[in-house]
């Protein structure tokens, strides 16, 4: 249950984190370019390998589903849309009922977690001492590549695997309606329990994936952080420059 906790506090977290960052680039790109299509360029270049997965994975499971789709779009089609966002792809998906709509629009996120759950796993065969030996020894420019690689793609797909409010147009309810069917079989009696070797996969899984976010938070953590500092130098740097 704890696992399960912490889990969802991450994943708040890095999506407090995925409506600021690119944002916040965007800030210091325009500052620096003074164009508005510069910015919004470097930033969709700079998380294009998340939107690769974003868009692929709804028109994937569209497919799936059989759903058809429609035109997909891996450029921006405009600086910002309606919710205040940067939005650097699409897919268009025909009309279908709320579950399968639900279904695709909340794709992104579990393939997202797939592949950082993955790169974790990788990380810990390219770095096995962990923390101790992230930081590759003088020379050592495999490791350097490996590292800065790694950071980067956590950075990508995390700030790109949530879905839009238009991607969660049938998900509210749908979850609605699973809270009713759950309440209704809670009253009536119904109980769930996970014992044995079922519990101890899902337990390992929630483990996982603990430790997975707790990486990708720290990437996250940093950058943040030195933009802020970036952001404020700047801001001192104009004011000074303006007397």
């Amino acid at each position: 249950m704890v696992f399960f906790l912490v889990f969802f506090l991450e994943l708040a977290i890095l999506f407090a984190f995925s409506q600021v960052l690119p944002r916040r680039i965007h800030a210091i790109t325009y500052q620096i370019t003074k164009s508005q299509s510069v910015a919004t360029s470097f930033v969709s270049i700079l998380l294009f390998p998340g939107t690769i997965v974003h868009e692929l994975s709804h028109l994937i499971v569209a497919e799936v589903l059989g759903v058809r789709t429609g035109t997909l779009s891996l450029v921006p089609e405009a600086i910002e849309d309606q919710e205040g966002q940067l939005r650097t792809g699409s897919v268009t998906i025909a009309h279908t009922d709320p579950i399968r709509r639900a279904l695709i629009g909340i794709a992104p996120l579990g393939l997202g977690l797939l592949i950082l759950t993955s790169l974790s796993y990788l990380t810990t065969i390219w770095f096995p001492q962990g923390w101790k030996n992230l930081v590759p020894p003088e020379g050592e420019w495999l490791q350097v590549f490996q590292l800065a690689l790694m950071s980067y793609l956590f950075f990508a797909i995390s700030n790109t695997m949530f879905s839009s409010p238009e991607d969660l147009k049938g998900f509210v309810p749908l979850v609605i309606t699973l809270f009713f069917f759950a309440g209704a079989g809670y009253v009536a009696g119904v109980r769930i329990s996970i014992t044995g070797q079922a519990q101890t996969i899902i337990t390992t899984m929630a483990s996982t994936l603990v430790k997975s976010l707790g990486g990708v938070l720290a990437v996250n953590g940093v950058l943040l952080l030195v933009l802020k500092i970036l952001l404020g130098v700047m801001g001192k740097f104009r004011n000074f420059a303006g007397r």
